[in-house]
């Protein structure tokens, strides 16, 4: 018996990626706008580490990725960490979108199952509050779609690009 895999890349519409970013965007704003006053779990550390510049943690990616958005999110030290949540919750809920696509679902479907995803109280919780998840949430749907998005027709392109961005996901959450 021959088993005959036919790598493809699924076909996926520029409106798509718009959709994509849109829905993104929704969601950054919206947990932007409700952003939770008080700190938890590794969040007050992370924001003292930040907001001085010193110190290390052991989630690697976390304190680069707030001190690249700093200069976009104004004078308050802890201005970059605040933004940060949202912002990959809300690129996470987009990737969630587009993979949903890639896999068949419609439009419709699509955005339902995006939409619940980001108003269950873990997402919503973790895309408002200083902490690590919903960074590592972002990449690992932004890694998803690039995994399955990938030129598979060549398999060393699509595995070398893989294998470039594996790393990231161990990056933003080592435990």
């Amino acid at each position: 018996m021959r088993v005959d895999l036919h790598l493809r890349t699924p076909e996926i519409e520029r409106r798509d990626f718009a959709a994509a970013l849109g829905l993104a965007a929704l969601f950054v704003l919206l947990f932007a706008a409700t952003q939770q006053t008080r700190l938890t779990g590794d969040g007050a550390g992370l924001a003292t580490f930040h907001a001085l510049g010193t110190g290390t943690y052991y989630n690697i990616l976390y304190l680069p990725i707030c001190k690249a958005l700093a200069p976009l999110t104004g004078s308050d030290p802890i201005s970059a960490p605040r933004f940060a949540s949202p912002l990959f919750a809300g690129l996470g809920i987009g990737a969630t979108w587009l993979l949903a696509r890639t896999f068949g679902a419609s439009r419709f479907g699509a955005s339902v199952g995006a939409l619940l995803l980001g108003v269950t109280p873990s997402v919503w919780f973790f895309a408002t509050t200083i902490e690590i998840h919903a960074i590592h949430f972002g990449t690992l749907a932004l890694f998803a779609c690039a995994t399955v998005l990938a030129p598979w027709r060549r398999p060393a392109l699509a595995l070398a690009l893989v294998a470039f961005l594996f790393p990231l996901l161990f990056w933003t959450q080592q435990t």
